[in-house]
């Protein structure tokens, strides 16, 4: 088996692959409701491979609606990043991202 590189998979043909790692990142401002929502729907998912490590990374860009604290309230398991209002979409996708290979943690197989 090879590999889109052109190297060589060290796996046996009959070992299985690793289990996925899914980071899923999000940015939100002002948007509780839906946030919540969201992480509600991400929860109820069934389907997935098993063993299938999820985890999420929100950063938050200045909400003054509460948001960074109903989501560490109701999803604990989130990482939550609060940057300032002047963060904008893309700087914040980038910084989930950098957040979801972080030391200490294996990278992520699959970023949403």
């Amino acid at each position: 088996m090879r590999r889109m590189s052109g190297t060589r998979d060290a796996r046996s043909p009959m070992e299985p692959p690793p289990p996925p790692r899914v980071a899923v990142l999000t940015v939100t401002h002002n948007r509780c409701a839906t946030a919540l929502a969201a992480l509600d729907a991400l929860a109820a998912q069934h389907g997935l491979p098993p063993d299938t490590r999820v985890r999420v990374h929100l950063v938050d860009a200045g909400s003054h609606d509460g948001t960074p604290e109903a989501v560490r309230r109701a999803h604990p398991g989130v990482q939550v990043t609060v940057a300032g209002p002047d963060v904008l979409w893309g700087q914040g996708m980038r910084l989930a991202s950098r957040n979801s290979r972080a030391a200490g943690s294996p990278a992520p197989t699959h970023q949403l």
